[in-house]
């Protein structure tokens, strides 16, 4: 369900919060969270380079990142 437009950012700054900590632990990735987290990086460094805030972000170094703990199926 989307957050009402008045606390939108509030709602979400928490939990990128707590997305950022599980990687800081090294918390596995499932395949569904794997390919979330790979989306919203990309979405937010896109957004970043695209306002001028950064030139430019590896997305290749994002993913070997966050590969590093996605659980491999066996």
């Amino acid at each position: 369900m989307s957050n009402m437009s008045y606390c939108r950012f509030q709602n979400t700054s928490g939990d990128v919060v707590e997305c950022l900590d599980a990687l800081n632990e090294q918390k596995p990735l499932s395949s569904d969270e794997y390919h979330a987290a790979v989306g919203m990086f990309d979405a937010i460094l896109f957004f970043c380079q695209e306002v001028g805030i950064i030139e430019d972000f590896d997305r290749g170094r994002i993913r070997e990142c966050l590969s590093e703990l996605r659980i491999k199926k066996e």
